[in-house]
């Protein structure tokens, strides 16, 4: 059996710092963000711009955090021939330690193509 045909359950890596993606693919991800912190979670995120909250030393609020990850569409990476790599919205802003309550965004910008 080989991964993708179904018969497996889906692979989670969760060993790593997080999905790197080029920068045009990112600034995409950032307004979808962005346009879900101004909308849907409009009282949480008041003020926030993701783009800005991408720096080691800002977190996002909790509230801001829970409510755009529940709420965050999948990136989906498709390859053909119904080959794909499926990375759950609600990983963009992970707690950087259990309880802490600080959350930083766990997918970022890389080069600019692959």
């Amino acid at each position: 059996k080989t991964v993708g045909d179904g018969s497996l359950p889906p692979i989670v890596d969760s060993g790593t710092g997080g999905l790197t993606m080029p920068q045009e693919l990112f600034n995409g991800v950032v307004q979808e963000a962005n346009n879900i912190a101004s909308k849907q979670c409009k009282s949480q995120c008041q003020n926030i711009d993701i783009e800005l909250y991408h720096n080691p030393r800002n977190s996002f609020p909790k509230s801001c955090s829970v409510c755009i990850n529940t709420v965050m569409p999948d990136f989906v990476a498709n390859f053909g021939s119904n080959k794909k790599i499926v990375v759950s919205g609600s990983t963009l802003l992970c707690e950087t330690t259990p309880c802490s309550g600080e959350y930083y965004p766990s997918w970022s910008p890389g080069a600019l193509t692959f």
